[in-house]
């Protein structure tokens, strides 16, 4: 783990969404609140957005579930859904919320050049899955993959719309403007050299931290970023220092410097394996 700056925040904002999460799935009105039946009943919590985000990518990120999210109506999804968490330890809960809240910054830092919207990055993904969702064949089951992400997004666009009228929140509702615009237009969102480094470097350290078994050093997180995007035909990052020192000193990265010695045929080959899953 990372000890300082970034990880910080992101484990403040773990406990408070786990101590939300815990109170959602032991409230025995918790079907209500995920219907948004707060918005006539003053007695029922306002999720955070956060927790909306949250429940959001666990569902969007499990072909199976949309397969069978694609045959429930809107009360049947959201019994599903609190009934899955529930099965969930505690530990597993705990483990799964930092995962999701470096995977929301990763596609902020991604998403964001020196003139963005502040919040477009989150409706983006959302918004997009509603429009286009993916399928990778053309058959019965793809198309219940499809009607699975148009539901979830469905649901997610009415509920962040919902709370920020609710909450006075107008420069969200800006931000969902734009990011309609940004995809009507085809607009693709580059990204500063700062916020592609911090960025990739929240994509993939749980993956190069899970395969090496130690937390990675800064030469093999900038080695692997840099092999990634060689093999997956991505822009190359930039040869000078800089970003990838002000990346690592932003999150606070207390791992070895960029300077030591790794064992870059072992870092390569997990690049190339990625990659495989990425192009």
């Amino acid at each position: 783990m990372i000890d300082t700056g970034k990880a910080k925040e992101i484990d403040n904002r773990s406990v408070a969404l786990l101590d939300e999460l815990e109170g959602l799935l032991t409230n025995p009105r918790a079907k209500e609140i995920v219907a948004n039946d707060w918005l006539h009943d003053g007695s029922l919590s306002v999720p955070s957005l956060d927790l909306i985000l949250y429940l959001g990518i666990r569902m969007l990120t499990g072909d199976r579930f949309m397969i069978e999210i694609s045959q429930m109506d809107r009360y049947s999804l959201i019994k599903n859904l609190l009934t899955q968490l529930r099965i969930e330890t505690l530990e597993e809960r705990r483990l799964s919320i930092p995962r999701v809240l470096r995977r929301l910054d990763c596609y902020r830092f991604l998403h964001t050049g020196k003139h963005t919207d502040p919040h477009i990055h989150e409706w983006l993904p959302i918004v997009w899955n509603f429009l286009y969702p993916d399928a990778k064949d053309d058959d019965a089951e793809a198309n219940a993959i499809i009607a699975g992400k148009r539901a979830v997004s469905r649901g997610l666009i009415e509920t962040m719309t919902l709370r920020a009228i609710f909450t006075l929140d107008h420069d969200r509702l800006k931000s969902l403007a734009e990011a309609l615009k940004t995809i009507r237009h085809n607009k693709v969102l580059e990204p500063t050299v700062e916020n592609r480094v911090i960025g990739e470097i929240l994509r993939c350290l749980p993956y190069l931290n899970e395969e090496l078994g130690k937390l990675p050093s800064r030469a093999e997180l900038e080695y692997f970023i840099r092999e990634l995007a060689a093999w997956s035909g991505e822009k190359e990052f930039p040869k000078r220092a800089n970003p990838w020192s002000d990346a690592f000193h932003w999150l606070g990265y207390e791992a070895d410097p960029r300077q030591c010695r790794i064992d870059k045929p072992v870092i390569t080959k997990l690049a190339r394996k990625v990659s495989e899953f990425t192009v």
